[in-house]
């Protein structure tokens, strides 16, 4: 029971956009860390360009498309970490009835920032 309650708190705690620092190998990412397993998809790299085209939406009461409609804002704080040469993978994680599905930034092997697009009975 406790765990459980953590976990809802640590996810409430959480936002949509973290940033990272890349110190030790523990923060190293490759690709080949996703492609290697059947239960997770991974498309990329991207341009930021890119991704705002593919994920092009009308908020609510609105009459102009924004990146990600609603969660426009969060994408624009999510951003602010993106620097030229960066690169910005998909990825979609699925067990079972479960899934996540986010961008990244990734920096010299390091992941800057995270963008959380749907969790269906998983924290990341």
């Amino acid at each position: 029971m406790k765990i459980y309650i953590f976990s809802i708190l640590l996810a409430f705690i959480s936002s949509y956009v973290h940033a990272y620092t890349c110190e030790g190998t523990d923060q190293e990412w490759t690709p080949e860390h996703y492609r290697n397993s059947d239960t997770h998809t991974i498309e990329g790299p991207y341009s930021a360009e890119q991704v705002e085209k593919k994920h092009s939406y009308f908020p609510a009461g609105k009459t102009e498309s924004v990146p990600f409609g609603a969660s426009n804002e969060k994408w624009e704080r999510f951003k602010e970490i993106y620097e030229p040469g960066d690169q910005l993978y998909y990825i979609k994680i699925e067990h079972g009835k479960n899934s996540l599905e986010k961008y990244i930034i990734v920096r010299d092997k390091c992941v800057m920032g995270r963008f959380l697009l749907s969790s269906r009975g998983m924290i990341d």
